[in-house]
């Protein structure tokens, strides 16, 4: 009899023992599910910030994109503008000089060499 009780008390003893391990394995897991789970929202967090800033950073080069193209535009407006006058007086000038011989005559009186020498001095930078 006192066998059986001490087989039964062992049994008992393993049983909550196994119990116990059992218990142990899932407080393990299920810390470790917490550590994951922690993990997959830091990551979610830093993904979405990612995406936020490159989206920002698109939107700007999109916009800087836009601003040197109108610029771009523009300064093509004011080439065509600057050439089509200089195109516009160069016709008026041959006009003027095949219509005019007093024109053709001063347009043609080669220019003094004081005033060349003004042309050919080197322009310090920012002077024009």
């Amino acid at each position: 009899m006192i066998q059986a009780r001490l087989i039964i008390i062992g049994v008992v003893i393993i049983a909550f023992m196994g119990l116990g391990l059992v218990a142990y394995h899932y407080k393990v897991a299920a810390k470790d599910a917490l550590v994951a789970r922690d993990a997959a929202i830091r990551d979610r967090d830093l993904a979405v910030a990612t995406n936020k800033a490159n989206e920002a950073a698109r939107l700007k080069a999109e916009a800087d994109a836009a601003k040197a193209d109108k610029l771009v535009s523009a300064l093509q407006d004011e080439i065509d503008t600057a050439n089509q006058s200089t195109l516009d007086m160069a016709t008026k000038l041959s006009e003027i000089r095949a219509n005019n011989a007093k024109v053709n005559d001063f347009l043609g009186t080669p220019i003094p060499d004081d005033l060349l020498r003004l042309y050919n001095e080197p322009k310090a930078a920012g002077h024009h």
